[in-house]
């Protein structure tokens, strides 16, 4: 998969998880760092840089 399919994803994700008739059975702030995650995987994948080498970011479930 290309770098600007993965791009296209992160964006689809968010768009399709909020829509109002999808069921949510998390707190907001679950799928809020869910999409910075996404998000960050499809730097990583096209970048190749890891944003998480630092140790910097603090683990998902925090």
């Amino acid at each position: 998969m290309g770098g600007g399919r993965f791009w296209y994803l992160d964006g689809f994700v968010r768009d399709w998880a909020t829509h109002p008739n999808v069921p949510r059975e998390h707190a907001s702030d679950y799928y809020e760092r869910a999409f910075t995650r996404f998000g960050d995987l499809a730097s990583w994948y096209f970048t190749g840089a890891s944003p998480y080498q630092s140790g910097s970011l603090p683990a998902f479930g925090e």
